[in-house]
């Protein structure tokens, strides 16, 4: 393999790709890009995966997202760790760890699963351009275990033939489980999917396929969004959202209009346009997080009509940029 190997999607699907890195055992950075824009960036060590990323996919924020939903760490602990998060400048992440709030091994098992449901999502892609390039060092997250090719392979196999099933575990995993029999079963009733792999031992490979084992034999159920009372609880937002959809359309034309009043401001008008991208996909999400109560990913915005493609494809070239530029912050410091 040279230095630089590209491929496409289309013709090679990404299992294959990583198969050939890791048989031979490389070091380097791996690129996907897909059609609509995205990226996904992963970090390979010796043929493990160490780091993947994707545009517009924070870390940090998820993993606080996480904590919250699980009630793994108290809302006063996140309300002290902001409080010195803006007198010493410090990242918040630190600083529950250092307080306690936050053990290395929970941010380990929530980092480690983050990373295996980006590798899932990857997985599914069929349309793209794969960029290997061979590196001397790569960075990896701190004190999260790599995923062996071996490990992914397997999963990948057993969970073929239930892709619609994958993704309902993803797209529902903070929602709780019922169980049949819960004597039988390594999970607990009325907790969510991610609660239970929180409080298990498994790893998160090994949880999510005896999970998808349990759906496929009946043996647990896993609640959506649109029972009775989740249904109910909608139509009470519903109010809600008309309110925010109006108000995103009405400051979108305002802008709009107040940036093209003259052509001298041409550069007020980029930021301004950037400000309304960024105010409507960030105004979206929270409606969306705040009605479904789960975290919002590109296609349910879209699926919603909360936004559009355009939308997002302007949103992710300015997250780029952000991304870039706190890159370069970063490597100053």
């Amino acid at each position: 393999m040279s230095s630089i190997q590209t491929a496409h999607l289309e013709k090679t699907p990404v299992i294959a790709l990583l198969r050939e890195i890791a048989l031979k055992e490389l070091t380097g950075i791996s690129v996907v890009k897909l059609p609509n824009a995205t990226e996904y960036i992963i970090h390979i060590k010796n043929g493990s995966i160490v780091r993947i990323t994707r545009t517009g996919f924070s870390m940090e924020k998820e993993l606080f997202a996480l904590l919250k939903q699980s009630g793994t760490v108290s809302n006063e602990a996140f309300v002290d760790a902001e409080k010195k998060r803006m007198t010493s400048m410090r990242r918040m992440l630190d600083i529950l760890m250092d307080s306690g709030a936050v053990s290395l091994m929970l941010y380990s098992k929530i980092i480690s699963a983050l990373m295996r449901l980006l590798l899932i999502d990857l997985l599914y892609e069929e349309k793209g351009l794969f960029t290997f390039q061979l590196q001397e060092k790569v960075k990896p997250f701190h004190s999260v275990k790599p995923i062996a090719f071996l490990s992914l392979k397997r999963f990948h196999e057993e969970q073929q033939e239930h892709k619609k099933l994958v993704r309902r575990i993803i797209r529902d995993m903070h929602n709780e489980v019922s169980i049949a029999n819960a004597k039988s079963l390594p999970f607990n009733d009325g907790l969510t999917f991610f609660e239970n792999y929180l409080s298990g031992n498994l790893e998160f490979f090994e949880f999510f396929t005896s999970f998808l084992f349990c759906l496929t034999k009946k043996r647990c159920t896993l609640k959506n969004n649109f029972t009775g009372e989740a249904i109910s609880d909608l139509l009470l937002r519903l109010a809600f959202r008309t309110v925010t959809l109006i108000a995103v359309i009405l400051f979108a034309i305002t802008i709009t209009t107040s940036a093209s009043y003259t052509e001298e401001k041409n550069e007020q008008e980029e930021n301004n346009c950037e400000f309304c991208t960024m105010f409507k996909i960030q105004t979206a999400t929270n409606f969306y997080e705040f009605s479904f109560e789960r975290t919002a990913k590109k296609d349910d915005l879209l699926s919603s009509g909360l936004i559009t493609a355009e939308d997002f494809k302007h949103y992710q070239i300015i997250q780029k940029q952000l991304d870039l530029k706190a890159e370069v912050d970063n490597d100053d410091n």
